[in-house]
C-alpha cells in the first residue's frame, strides 16, 4: 500500500496506532514513538498501559495545517 493510500485509510478511522502514524508522517518506528510520548508533541495522544492510541480528528487537523502552512 502506498503512502496515500495509508493516509487515505487511516482518515477513516477514530484512532491510529503508533505505527500507522510513522507511516503518515513518513518517520521511523522508534521516531515516532520518542515524538509521541514527548513534551513537544502537539497532538492528542491517548496513553493506556503501554498502549499509545492517537485520534485520529486532531492529528489531521495538526497535520493538515502544516501542510497548508507550507502552500
Amino acid at each position: 500500500m502506498n503512502e496515500h493510500a495509508i493516509e487515505e485509510e487511516c482518515r477513516k478511522k477514530f484512532f491510529m496506532t503508533v505505527d500507522e502514524l510513522a507511516a503518515v508522517m513518513r518517520l521511523g518506528r522508534t521516531s515516532t514513538y520518542k515524538y509521541v510520548e514527548s513534551n513537544e508533541c502537539p497532538f492528542n495522544r491517548i496513553f493506556v498501559g503501554s498502549r499509545i492510541t492517537i485520534p485520529t480528528k486532531t492529528f489531521f487537523e495538526w497535520y493538515d495545517g502544516l501542510k497548508n502552512e507550507n502552500k
